[in-house]
């Protein structure tokens, strides 16, 4: 098994360019959707209903990338952006959500997010 400091390759993943996905949407189905579709694309995908299973995920596990919902029970997904980018965590985040005025983009993007994508989206 190859090996980079501090967490293991698995050989598969690099030869084919996967990438560890995060997918934080509290909707069941359009998370199952999410989860399956990139899942068939060859992905890993960690899929999860709010912010506080999202902050273990990422405590245990490594991430490339994360997808997440403004709207979530609890601690909302800016929040969760927030805190992921206090604790160091570089990873690109993509918001994924219905709010799609300016202002809400602009305070996605302000608290650390790398993209903002409206639902519905095809």
């Amino acid at each position: 098994m190859l090996r980079w400091p501090g967490r293991k390759v698995r050989p598969h993943l690099i030869r084919r360019n996967l990438m560890k996905l995060l997918v934080v949407e509290d909707e069941a189905l359009l998370r199952h959707h999410l989860y399956t579709r990139l899942g068939e694309q060859g992905h890993v995908v960690d899929a999860v209903p709010d912010a506080e299973e999202a902050l273990y995920r990422v405590s245990e596990y490594h991430h490339d990338l994360a997808v997440i919902d403004l709207g979530l029970p609890g601690m909302s997904g800016l929040d969760l952006i927030r805190e992921l980018r206090s604790q160091g965590k570089s990873f690109p985040i993509l918001i994924l959500t219905a709010r799609g005025n300016w202002q809400d983009k602009v305070e996605g993007l302000a608290a650390g997010a790398d993209d903002y994508v409206v639902k519905p989206f095809q």
